[in-house]
């Protein structure tokens, strides 16, 4: 079943790729299987998030969203998942979050990670 996305919470997701994913993912690359495939009304994307948790467990977590665009604007997205490993990651990330006395939307770029 897919997962619908607000396009909000898409732009507040961005972050994570600079700033959470790499604390939290050891060895994580933001280039990894990305692709975007362009169409008539939106574009296709597809990711790998994959490193080592700070457990020492190897996560490889593969995704494609697909995205319709009305006047330069993303107004819908639709994520195909593993919602098992997405799960398991949005627990790490809370710990993650709660180590650095943080919460979601929280700017982690200045803070130490308690790895």
């Amino acid at each position: 079943v897919p997962i619908k996305v607000e396009a909000a919470r898409m732009s507040a997701m961005v972050a994570l790729d600079k700033v959470v994913w790499p604390k939290l993912l050891k060895g994580y690359d933001p280039y990894e299987g990305l692709r975007v495939f362009p169409g008539e009304d939106g574009f296709a994307l597809t990711r790998i998030v994959s490193g080592e948790l700070a457990d020492g467990r190897k996560i490889r977590w593969e995704f494609c969203t697909v995205s319709k665009v009305v006047g330069w604007k993303i107004t819908e997205m639709t994520v195909y998942t593993d919602r098992g490993i997405a799960e398991l990651l949005r627990e790490q990330m809370a710990g993650l979050y709660k180590s650095m006395n943080a919460k979601p939307g929280d700017d982690l770029s200045g803070r130490a990670a308690g790895r």
